[in-house]
């Protein structure tokens, strides 16, 4: 299958997808602006289908002053959400980790990052281009979790999202213009 290098959204078909699922890509979440290279290789177990088309980039839909987020994938800045500092939270229910479990369950990740961006390659990101903020609900106590962070969202850093053993549908990022 030949592909031209771009952003394509993914939705999967078929079940789960242990090699195709960069950012949380499930038949339940689809990923949006995955950008896929001349060398990068897709594999898939039997039985699993990938539709890939071309992204639209639409302007992230807005509820009350925040910017909402549903899917894993790429987003771009000043094209779907102007540059500026953001409050990062979640609504929804997060799985915990079990850390004593013999299968080591997972608990749910979201995780909201930047990372330079030429217009056409998401090159090598090093501590000072890499701004992440990670959401996640802790098991006891002494964990409680992540439950909220900064992020500067900034010209030429690409918007990464990555949702991982979201158990529920409706869990969605919310990203919150803070007043200076």
């Amino acid at each position: 299958m030949k592909i031209t290098p771009g952003f394509y959204d993914a939705h999967l078909t078929g079940g789960p997808s242990q090699y195709f699922s960069i950012d949380g890509l499930t038949p339940q979440l689809d990923e949006k602006g995955m950008l896929l290279t001349k060398t990068l290789n897709l594999a898939l177990e039997s039985g699993r289908t990938v539709r890939l088309t071309p992204s639209k980039f639409s302007p992230l839909r807005k509820q009350n002053n925040s910017f909402i987020i549903t899917n894993p994938g790429h987003y771009l800045p000043e094209v779907q959400i102007p540059v500026g500092t953001y409050r990062v939270t979640y609504e929804g229910n997060m799985a915990v980790e079990d850390p004593h479990s013999v299968v080591g369950k997972p608990g749910t990740m979201l995780a909201v990052s930047l990372t330079n961006y030429d217009g056409s390659t998401i090159t090598q990101s090093t501590d000072k281009d890499h701004f992440l903020v990670g959401l996640y609900k802790g098991p006891n106590k002494h964990d409680a979790g992540q439950k909220q962070g900064l992020l500067q969202i900034q010209k030429n850093r690409l918007l990464q999202v990555s949702m991982t053993n979201v158990i529920d549908s409706n869990t969605r990022i919310l990203l919150t213009p803070v007043k200076k």
